[in-house]
């Protein structure tokens, strides 16, 4: 059984990218650790209600057009103690035309 002292930190800060803000996925393959990012959940907790304790919010959001939100995947190798972004989902953007049918 593993306990505390068998972990340690090796990422911190979003992997230098504060916009990602949650650990949504994480597996070992191939002797490296693959992580995957949701991006700036505080602008979702806004877009979908009303959160009072988040009032002011803890962090200076950016216009949603200006941001980056598609997910990302990162890859940690331990022989060199290194991140490095693998993936990031493609940008969508929506059709006006679905919206209007919805």
């Amino acid at each position: 059984m593993l306990d505390a002292p068998d972990f340690r930190r090796v990422g911190h800060g979003g992997f230098g990218d504060s916009h990602n803000s949650i650990v949504w996925s994480m597996e070992w393959f191939q002797r490296r650790l693959y992580v995957g990012t949701i991006r700036d959940i505080l602008w979702l907790f806004k877009m979908i209600g009303n959160y009072p304790y988040l009032d002011p919010y803890p962090v200076a959001l950016p216009p949603l057009g200006q941001m980056d939100l598609r997910a990302q995947i990162w890859r940690y190798t331990p022989e060199e103690a290194r991140w490095e972004q693998v993936y990031a989902a493609p940008l969508v953007r929506p059709s006006l035309s679905r919206r209007a049918r919805a």
